[in-house]
């Protein structure tokens, strides 16, 4: 369809483009130190009320809904089969308030991934671009992950989600949608990218807020959005690795995106 990403991965806080199709093997290039971006001011700090008799502690930034939000969206029963596991042993819980905790952050040609002392905004300008970060702290098999996610700023075309079993920039897993209903499930193996499921869901997305869910368990990648299953694929290329956030553009840059409440766990 209308779907084709070039490649873009901030890696020890280092760009690494590549100007490629779906299907095209990676060129690399000289990596470039970034400059690093000074966090911006939080417009949307919501401050927490204080108790007159008793200092509170600084509120942290919270996902606000864009102005022009909808109200979210009623989650369809589901079969115990799709049903999101149950949480196992939690391997990684980040609000994003501690930076440094993981995750590379940086600044490379005007596209940046920063941390917003309690958000993680990925801002890309580039049409046709994918940018990443892994949490670069887990290396697992099988995960189950989930985030919440707001359009912060752009066009309803755009391509925002969770990423698994990374290696490097050549091989992962991403499960991700659009705000106009557009799911993608991305495998790239060895340079060579596959596109493992691609389609336009019934409904569009939540315009506000959307809780994502992605479970990584042997061949079975699924993905669930604001509670409700939306597709599983089964691919084998991949047997473990890091956990990610990812956000792309397509045809009408640019799009900003800020995510909150990262876990990942293991399935029970």
């Amino acid at each position: 369809m209308k779907k084709t990403l070039l490649i873009a991965a901030l890696l020890l806080c280092v760009g690494l483009a590549c100007s490629l199709g779906r299907n095209a093997a990676p060129t690399a290039t000289e990596a470039v130190p970034p400059t690093l971006a000074e966090a911006p001011t939080l417009a949307a700090v919501i401050p927490t009320p204080t108790e007159p008799s008793a200092p509170q502690a600084p509120a942290q930034p919270t996902l606000v809904p864009s102005p022009t939000s909808a109200s979210a969206p009623t989650a369809k029963p589901q079969s115990i089969q799709n049903a999101l596991p149950e949480r196992g042993e939690i391997l990684l819980e980040d609000d994003f308030s501690t930076k440094g905790k993981a995750w590379y952050t940086g600044e490379e040609d005007g596209n940046s991934i920063t941390n917003l002392n309690g958000i993680m905004e990925f801002s890309v300008i580039k049409a046709s671009w994918l940018l990443w970060t892994e949490s670069t702290l887990l290396n697992e098999s099988d995960v189950v992950m989930e985030v919440d996610a707001l359009l912060w700023d752009g066009d309803l075309t755009n391509s925002y989600g969770l990423m698994c079993r990374y290696t490097d920039a050549d091989n992962f897993y991403s499960l991700s949608i659009a705000n106009d209903g557009y799911v993608e499930i991305l495998k790239y193996v060895g340079g060579e990218s596959e596109l493992l499921y691609g389609e336009m869901q019934s409904t569009a997305f939540d315009a506000n807020l959307n809780h994502l869910a992605a479970s990584c368990i042997g061949k079975t990648l699924s993905l669930y959005v604001n509670g409700e299953f939306i597709v599983s694929v089964e691919d084998s290329s991949l047997s473990s690795g890091d956990v990610g956030l990812v956000v792309g553009t397509y045809d009408k840059p640019p799009v900003t995106v800020r995510f909150d409440n990262f876990i990942a766990y293991t399935p029970r």
